[in-house]
Protein backbone atom coordinates (compact mmCIF):
# COMPACT_ATOMS: atom_id res chain seq x y z
CA UNK A 1 0.00 0.00 0.00
CA UNK A 2 3.06 2.40 1.36
CA UNK A 3 4.56 2.07 -2.63
CA UNK A 4 1.39 2.33 -4.51
CA UNK A 5 0.20 5.61 -2.46
CA UNK A 6 3.91 6.83 -3.50
CA UNK A 7 4.45 6.24 -6.66
CA UNK A 8 0.79 6.97 -7.68
CA UNK A 9 1.87 10.41 -5.83
CA UNK A 10 4.93 10.45 -8.76
CA UNK A 11 2.95 9.46 -11.58
CA UNK A 12 0.38 12.64 -10.90
CA UNK A 13 3.18 15.17 -10.65
CA UNK A 14 4.67 13.63 -13.86
CA UNK A 15 0.71 13.81 -15.24
CA UNK A 16 0.61 17.44 -14.16
CA UNK A 17 3.99 18.36 -15.40
CA UNK A 18 3.36 17.19 -18.96
CA UNK A 19 -0.05 18.54 -18.90
CA UNK A 20 1.67 21.50 -17.97
CA UNK A 21 3.69 21.64 -21.19
CA UNK A 22 1.31 21.35 -23.64
CA UNK A 23 -1.05 23.86 -21.47
CA UNK A 24 1.34 26.37 -22.87
CA UNK A 25 2.00 24.76 -25.91
CA UNK A 26 -1.53 25.07 -26.96
CA UNK A 27 -3.09 28.11 -25.37
CA UNK A 28 -0.35 30.71 -24.39
CA UNK A 29 1.45 30.20 -27.70
CA UNK A 30 -2.08 31.67 -29.02
CA UNK A 31 -1.77 34.65 -26.05
CA UNK A 32 1.82 35.34 -27.33
CA UNK A 33 1.10 35.37 -31.00
CA UNK A 34 3.05 32.03 -31.17
CA UNK A 35 6.48 33.33 -30.18
CA UNK A 36 8.16 30.73 -28.50
CA UNK A 37 10.75 32.66 -26.77
CA UNK A 38 7.85 34.30 -24.96
CA UNK A 39 6.96 30.95 -23.29
CA UNK A 40 8.07 30.00 -19.56
CA UNK A 41 8.25 25.93 -20.02
CA UNK A 42 8.29 25.72 -23.72
CA UNK A 43 11.03 28.32 -24.36
CA UNK A 44 13.53 27.13 -26.75
CA UNK A 45 16.59 29.65 -24.97
CA UNK A 46 15.74 27.59 -21.76
CA UNK A 47 15.51 24.07 -22.50
CA UNK A 48 17.09 23.25 -18.98
CA UNK A 49 13.87 24.13 -17.51
CA UNK A 50 11.97 21.04 -18.81
CA UNK A 51 15.09 18.84 -18.14
CA UNK A 52 14.83 19.79 -14.22
CA UNK A 53 11.66 19.54 -14.66
CA UNK A 54 11.93 15.59 -15.48
CA UNK A 55 15.16 15.09 -13.61
CA UNK A 56 12.34 16.61 -10.56
CA UNK A 57 10.30 13.45 -11.19
CA UNK A 58 13.24 11.10 -10.89
CA UNK A 59 14.35 12.18 -8.22
CA UNK A 60 11.35 12.09 -5.75
CA UNK A 61 11.65 9.44 -3.30
CA UNK A 62 10.19 8.61 -0.41
CA UNK A 63 13.22 7.92 2.02
CA UNK A 64 11.05 5.74 4.11
CA UNK A 65 9.99 3.51 1.20
CA UNK A 66 13.42 1.75 1.72
CA UNK A 67 13.20 1.60 5.28
CA UNK A 68 9.58 0.31 5.78
CA UNK A 69 10.82 -2.60 3.28
CA UNK A 70 14.12 -3.51 4.67
CA UNK A 71 12.20 -3.74 7.82
CA UNK A 72 9.25 -5.95 6.59
CA UNK A 73 12.05 -8.30 4.99
CA UNK A 74 13.96 -8.82 8.72
CA UNK A 75 9.90 -9.26 10.26
CA UNK A 76 9.97 -12.46 7.44
CA UNK A 77 12.79 -13.61 8.07
CA UNK A 78 12.32 -13.72 11.81
CA UNK A 79 9.07 -15.28 11.44
CA UNK A 80 10.35 -17.92 9.00
CA UNK A 81 13.18 -18.55 11.62
CA UNK A 82 10.75 -18.82 14.27
CA UNK A 83 8.53 -21.08 11.97
CA UNK A 84 11.92 -23.19 11.83
CA UNK A 85 12.27 -23.05 15.08
CA UNK A 86 9.09 -24.66 15.80
CA UNK A 87 9.29 -27.10 13.33
CA UNK A 88 12.14 -28.63 14.89
CA UNK A 89 10.63 -28.66 18.20
CA UNK A 90 7.80 -30.45 17.10
CA UNK A 91 9.59 -33.36 15.21
CA UNK A 92 11.41 -34.12 18.69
Amino acid sequence: MLTTVSQTILQLIEIFLHTLEKYEELNLSNYTNHDPNRLVIGDARNKDLSLKMEDLISQLKNPFDDLYFWIKKELYDLEAMQEAVLGRDSLD
